[in-house]
């Protein structure tokens, strides 16, 4: 049989229109499909020669955790084994490997790498890259990590419906719409996960007992499918659990809902440098500068070096930079002994004044009215950002 080496003009709109179907899937809010969800489930579960399990509704993955928990405490032994790591190697893994032989045999070597490479409509990059990047980073692992933060990793699940749908399409759409690849049993296989994916949300099989998730309340996502609310919780499960966001950086519900009352202390303390980022942006770079009581003593162009009092009495050196290609305005420390805006971009490229003098007008290019040096020059270690 000849290798297919590209995708035909229809092919490529139904992929677009299959990405969607299947986002549309993964973020859906609608409750769980109990029916589907425990025919479909029970269906594995014989496939490994295990009888069908009691099944457990939870009303989200955090409720669910506690739950299994408690149950596993008390019980032990009892519970059974966790099937988790049989039934994802024995039926999921072995699954996806017979699959991707068959997309290697079927596929030439050119379209292949295309699938790879290409960031417009291919196999790739709009199922496992875009379906992956919106389904797992943007919501599965932002309600794990939450979970994990919460309580502790060794509550975690191990199959999130559909949250993971990315794999089973990347798999299916070739099979539909370029041509047969997998054999009955194997797509068979195939159908109950997909039927497990589309009805309900975060699962972890046991021998006799399966625990199951409804889906969230709520998820919502900016114009780049990011986990992101700008009045809400950006996900809510429909035990109440929440995370809030800012186009897919954790945050607090204070930075979300109430940003004018966070305190001086509050951003100065802060570690993380995407959720200072946050602050700053949902409170303003000039009235950040107002609560530091900032004083420019250097400017060119979007640049200004900035003096600000964090509450100890020291006047520390900041350099206040706008970001033109998403409009965002930056604020991070400098040097103690950086007295202008050249200077401050001189050691932000990490040059001490020293290496600025032996490096030749030749090494250096200008912007507007700010020299910068070129990149790939060697890192100078910085002193701990503030704000961001």
């Amino acid at each position: 049989m000849k290798k297919i080496e590209s995708l035909t003009a229809e092919q490529e709109r139904a992929l677009v229109e299959f990405r969607e179907e299947y986002l549309a899937h993964g973020r859906s809010t609608e409750p769980s499909n109990r029916q589907v969800t425990e025919r479909a489930i029970t269906n594995l579960y014989e496939r490994m020669g295990n009888p069908a399990p009691i099944f457990w509704w939870c009303d989200g993955p955090g409720t669910g955790s506690l739950v299994r928990a408690i149950v596993g405490s008390n019980l032990g032994a009892n519970l059974g084994d966790n099937l988790g790591s049989n039934l994802g190697s024995n039926l999921r893994d072995n699954l996806r490997d017979n699959l991707r032989d068959n997309l290697w045999a079927n596929l030439g070597d050119n379209l292949w790498a295309n699938l790879w490479a290409n960031l417009g409509g291919n196999l790739w990059a709009n199922l496992w890259a875009n379906l992956g990047g919106n389904l797992r980073d943007n919501l599965r692992d932002n309600l794990r990590d939450n979970l994990g933060d919460n309580l502790g990793d060794n509550l975690s699940w191990h199959f999130w419906g559909g949250h993971e749908l990315y794999w089973q399409a990347h798999y299916l759409f070739p099979h539909l719409h370029i041509r047969p690849m997998h054999t009955e049993q194997q797509m068979g296989l195939l159908d109950q996960w997909l039927a497990i994916g589309k009805s309900t949300g975060w699962w972890h099989p046991y021998e006799g007992v399966c625990f199951c998730c409804e889906r969230p309340a709520v998820q919502r996502v900016d114009s780049r499918g990011r986990l992101h609310a700008a009045d809400g919780p950006a996900m809510q499960m429909r035990d109440g659990w929440q995370i809030w966001a800012w186009h897919n950086v954790r945050v607090t519900e204070q930075i979300v809902m109430a940003p004018e009352t966070l305190t001086p202390e509050q951003i100065a303390k802060e570690t993380n440098a995407q959720v200072r980022q946050v602050m700053v942006e949902r409170i303003g770079i000039e009235r950040i500068c107002q609560m530091f009581k900032a004083k420019s003593v250097d400017q060119q162009g979007d640049y200004a070096l900035l003096m600000l009092d964090l509450g100890d009495g020291l006047k520390r050196p900041y350099l206040k930079m706008r970001n033109p290609s998403i409009g965002v305005w930056h604020v991070e420390g400098v040097d103690p002994r950086v007295r202008t805006v050249q200077e401050a971009l001189n050691f932000r490229n990490g040059l001490t004044p020293g290496q600025v003098d032996e490096i030749s007008g030749a090494d250096w290019y200008q912007q507007g009215d700010v020299i910068l040096r070129p990149q790939g020059h060697a890192t100078y270690k910085t002193q701990p950002i503030i704000l961001t």
